[in-house]
């Protein structure tokens, strides 16, 4: 009689297991939590260089794209390098050479947006910025 109770308990648990596992919501009824919109920056360049586009974050450059020359272009800014806030810059280096514009020193929300028109030279040039909408 021992015998069978003891076979009979393990089938039990698992029958609880599993009838736990069963009532688990569906993971399309779990709220997803939203992910941040996009953080985007149009360049304009007047000039006929084609240009490399950097993110500069204290110290560090980060490559958000390349522009043809005399044209606009919207780059994507990755969330991760904006982190919690501060201040960035956009450096624009002719391809294969040096740099060639800087942007004055901006801050800019995840999810916003931003224009900068290049400029000649070690002049930064000022950045527009909007919130995120």
């Amino acid at each position: 009689m021992s015998l069978a109770i003891g076979a009979a308990r393990p089938s039990q648990i698992l029958c609880a297991l599993l009838f736990l596992g069963a009532c688990r919501p569906a993971p399309s009824s779990v709220p997803q939590p939203a992910s941040p919109p996009p953080t985007r920056v149009e360049v304009r360049s007047d000039h006929w260089e084609d240009l490399t586009i950097y993110l500069e974050r204290d110290g560090v450059r980060s490559r958000l794209g390349t522009l043809g020359g005399n044209t606009s272009r919207v780059l994507k800014i990755p969330n991760d390098l904006l982190g919690h806030g501060g201040w960035v810059r956009l450096i624009a280096v002719e391809t294969g050479r040096r740099d060639h514009a800087r942007s004055e020193v901006f801050s800019i929300q995840t999810g916003g947006s931003a224009t900068w028109r290049t400029g000649p030279g070690d002049t930064p040039t000022p950045v527009v910025v909007k919130p995120p909408v």
